[in-house]
């Protein structure tokens, strides 16, 4: 397919924004889905634990 490819970026989790796009039939439009979960987890594990 050569349209428009479609992604969601969301400050929400990425299990969230998956069951967004599930409830309303969004994942044949839909390339990426992103939560800021993954995000956060990085930045809590280099900022508050201290390296080993």
């Amino acid at each position: 397919m050569n349209g428009l490819k479609v992604g969601i970026l969301s400050s929400d989790t990425t299990v969230n924004v998956e069951d967004f796009v599930q409830k309303y039939q969004l994942a044949t439009y839909v390339e990426l889905l992103m939560g800021t979960d993954a995000i956060a987890s990085k930045l809590i594990h280099s900022t508050l634990l201290p390296s080993l």
